[in-house]
């Protein structure tokens, strides 16, 4: 069973955690944790796609 972009979306959800926990000491790190989270949430839609065509093909 394909789960699409949970993974991913978990991640980025721990990375928008780490950037609102950093925001004000460290604002530059926080920029970089929620980067990484956009990327996850990009690579989560791409999964969620790709689960969607992989079950239209059975």
């Amino acid at each position: 069973m394909d789960s699409g972009g949970d993974i991913e979306r978990a991640h980025a959800k721990y990375f928008e955690k780490l950037a609102a926990a950093q925001k004000s000491k460290y604002p530059i790190i926080a920029g970089i944790f929620k980067n990484l989270a956009k990327g996850y949430l990009f690579d989560s839609k791409r999964q969620d796609e790709d689960a969607e065509r992989n079950k239209l093909e059975y």
